[in-house]
């Protein structure tokens, strides 16, 4: 009879499929029950790894879904061959395996989310802000300073703002941090103690270069101002001013 198990008689049940958890919806994954949701695939989540525990031949790893709070912790476990390392970003794919209880160092409950992994990618920390809109490069002058802005990438969660300093002049070059204006409102500077970005040298010797990246608050208009002080090798105070309008 179409439709019945034949050995039962019963028509067949089907278990309705799992939703498929991405980047979109990656706190739902980390705050859900492991064992309800076993079999779910997980697609290109990211994250970045804490910790990393190699033991009798297997490979696990333990990272925040959501690194600016230390928060959204799942364990998921490689193929052992895999090359991971502590304090990096990655983007994970597998599926939902269970859901791990046990204890930390020091004897506190733990309660953890764990993935089967397939697929373990590195990734880089704008991965998990990307830029909703990207200006374009600026050079000009500081004294005998160039200053070259190669982009400034504005994210829901910060401003980026990558620059090259050369120091053409005679005498060291003290950066200073840029004073920021969108929309005619000051903009603060984000302090980046995770040290995801690297930032340019405070002290730029005579034909010297240094590159970074300096992290500000999220802004949400433009035109967009930065502004460079410093001294000459005369000791005169410059300014350069950098103008985006998107």
């Amino acid at each position: 009879m179409p439709g019945v198990n034949r050995y039962t008689g019963k028509p067949p049940t089907f278990e309705p499929a799992k939703e498929a958890f991405t980047q979109d919806n990656v706190s739902e994954l980390a705050s859900g029950d492991g064992n309800e949701l076993k079999g779910a695939p997980v697609n290109g989540i990211l994250g970045k790894v804490f910790q990393v525990q190699r033991e009798d031949g297997g490979l696990a790893i333990q990272l925040w879904t959501d690194p600016e709070n230390n928060e959204g912790e799942v364990i998921v476990v490689l193929p052992p061959e895999t090359e991971v390392k502590e304090d990096e970003y990655a983007e994970i794919s597998g599926t939902v395996e269970s859901q791990f209880e046990g204890e930390n160092g020091f004897g506190v409950p733990l309660s953890i989310l764990r993935i089967n992994g397939t697929s373990y990618e590195r990734a880089e920390a704008p991965d998990l802000d990307p830029p909703t809109s990207t200006l374009g490069g600026k050079t000009d002058m500081l004294g005998a300073t160039t200053i070259k802005i190669r982009k400034v990438e504005i994210a829901e969660g910060s401003t980026r703002v990558y620059v090259r300093f050369t120091n053409n002049g005679s005498e060291d070059f003290t950066d200073t941090t840029p004073s920021v204006v969108a929309g005619g409102e000051e903009v603060e500077q984000s302090y980046d103690f995770s040290e995801d970005y690297k930032d340019p040298s405070s002290s730029i010797s005579p034909g010297a270069l240094s590159s970074g990246v300096l992290v500000f608050e999220p802004v949400t208009e433009t035109p967009l101002r930065i502004t460079f002080s410093g001294f000459n090798d005369n000791f005169d105070e410059v300014k350069t001013v950098f103008t985006f309008d998107e």
